[in-house]
């Protein structure tokens, strides 16, 4: 008797976008590419230099020998509210300063060095991506905005949800102490030109991401008549080419949507977190509901300061 293949709803969905993205981008061309210019600008005065030098130096402080030691003592207080190991903590600390994605970059090495547990690397996924006081403060705040203040409230934000998210996912989880052993640790070998290898090949990887999601909102945004739905798609797929988006429009939401899209982070982030995971097994499922939650509470938190204000 021949049994019936039932197909995955996803398995048609997806051919039929990818077609419709194909034919949109094919039928605005000077659209397509003025957004690829405006895309590849944003990257190389606003994203790189915020990002490499620190890619280079995450590297190095990774396969460091004892380099982790000064960032158990900074991290302390923060392991028991959170529910993380010591490695877990440096993890975090290493997303929320140095910004997308290396927290998740560290996350992958300490998940496979042994040194995180498989829950606790997953969970830390959900809380440790965040965007750069640099990016914010001089990219957002100071470049797009020109108020250094703004980009300081938006990473003060960011920071704040992601403590109260992490804190609230460790009421579920056990106790992680179990791998604060170092000896189970494995490091590459300290090496700069291997680093700085390494960094220029994620700096590519990461602009690619920039530029193929700002590229989506260069033909998806003018379709959009509604304004309010436009800087929610913006939001939704780029962080960067979303703040420079709303930016444009001086109005009431523009400082709440910037708030959206750094507290959700995009799908580009989400693209450039799963690319450093592709040597393990962890999985984002929970990313996207998580980083939606982020996202709106960042957003009407927002309202309300600015209405009170």
């Amino acid at each position: 008797m021949q049994q019936t293949v039932k197909k995955k709803p996803f398995t048609s969905f997806f051919p039929i976008l990818l077609f419709l993205i194909l034919v949109l981008f094919t039928l605005q061309i000077p659209l397509l590419t003025e957004g690829m210019r405006e895309a590849m600008r944003l990257c190389a005065y606003g994203l790189i230099p915020t990002l490499f030098p620190f890619l280079v130096l995450t590297d190095l402080f990774l396969s460091l020998e004892g380099a982790e030691r000064i960032l158990f003592i900074v991290t302390k207080p923060l392991l028991r509210p959170l529910r993380l190991s010591k490695y877990g903590g440096v993890a975090f600390f290493l997303g929320a300063f140095f910004g997308f994605p290396m927290g998740a970059k560290a996350v992958a090495h300490y998940y496979a060095s042994g040194a995180l547990t498989k829950e606790e690397a997953e969970r830390l996924l959900l809380f440790s991506g965040n965007a750069s006081p640099f990016f914010l403060v001089g990219s957002v705040g100071l470049g797009m905005m020109s108020s250094p203040g703004v980009g300081l409230y938006l990473y003060a934000l960011e920071l704040i949800i992601s403590l109260l998210c992490g804190f609230l996912l460790g009421r579920c989880a056990p106790a992680a102490n179990k791998y604060d052993n170092k000896d189970r640790l494995k490091k590459e070998a300290f090496s700069i030109p291997n680093s700085v290898r390494k960094a220029v090949r994620s700096s590519l990887y990461i602009t690619g991401y920039v530029l193929f999601f700002s590229a989506l909102c260069s033909v998806l945004l003018p379709l959009l008549k509604n304004a309010f739905l436009s800087r929610l798609t913006a939001s939704f797929l780029e962080i960067a080419t979303a703040c420079a988006f709303v930016s444009a429009q001086k109005n009431a939401f523009t400082l709440p949507f910037c708030a959206f899209a750094v507290a959700f982070s995009g799908f580009s982030v989400f693209f450039q977190t799963a690319d450093c995971l592709t040597q393990t097994d962890l999985k984002l499922t929970k990313y996207i509901p998580v980083k939606l939650i982020c996202g709106g509470f960042a957003f009407f938190l927002t309202i309300l300061l600015t209405h009170c204000g």
